[in-house]
């Protein structure tokens, strides 16, 4: 891991080894392509599966705003139409349309992430002081889920905290930060130990201002 990514544990002040993760670029302030939409549920579907997930969504009446030919249609082909006209119902079908960011790394940095485990970090390259903490207890193509948003995780059972961390970072971008990359390798740890070790890592750096660890 050490050849392709620099040491970094005495700098986020962290016990356990922790490696910086490079990246080529950030896009920001970026929009949602809807034209990606790849669902190949219906509206109705979709909301009848958001009314059992979410019921505190009260969502009942939802089903009126759409005639009945809408409701048969697949949210591919509906969302980017609702796009285009700028139609309100939009925010009915989706958790948020951004602004979001991309981040760029490079492929074979994503190779050896994909191999490996344990906990992650985004935090401040300006105060080294960790953001946001999560754990990758298979590989950490969990992080990489952050790096660019889809509307398959804008659904209302999509992916909400990969949305809202992205979110986060595209708004601590714009207002001048920097923000970095950190993993905590334990590829021959179990996942309970993993998860221990994010709990301690949290309850470690609970008081930063600002965490994005909302359970903190």
């Amino acid at each position: 891991m050490n050849k392709f990514f620099r040491e970094i544990t005495k700098e986020l002040g962290v016990n356990i080894t922790a490696f910086d993760v490079p990246y080529e670029r950030i896009e920001q302030n970026l929009s949602l392509d809807l034209k990606k939409c790849r669902s190949k549920s219906t509206i109705l579907e979709h909301i009848t599966k958001v009314e059992r997930q979410f019921p505190h969504l009260k969502k009942k009446q939802l089903k009126e705003k759409f005639s009945n030919e809408e409701l048969r249609k697949k949210l591919s082909i509906i969302l980017p139409d609702l796009e285009k006209n700028c139609d309100s119902r939009l925010k009915h079908l989706l958790k948020s349309n951004g602004p979001f960011c991309k981040i760029v790394v490079k492929k074979t940095h994503k190779h050896h992430l994909k191999k490996a485990k344990g906990v992650y970090f985004f935090y401040n390259k300006k105060t080294l002081e960790p953001l946001y903490i999560g754990v990758a207890k298979g590989s950490y193509t969990r992080l990489m889920s952050y790096f660019s948003i889809t509307p398959s995780n804008c659904m209302y059972n999509g992916q909400g905290t990969t949305v809202r961390i992205n979110i986060l970072i595209n708004e601590f971008l714009n207002h001048g930060n920097s923000i970095g990359l950190a993993i905590i390798p334990m590829s021959i740890s179990s996942r309970t130990e993993i998860s221990q070790e994010e709990t301690r890592l949290i309850d470690k750096f609970r008081d930063n201002e600002p965490f994005w660890n909302i359970n903190s």
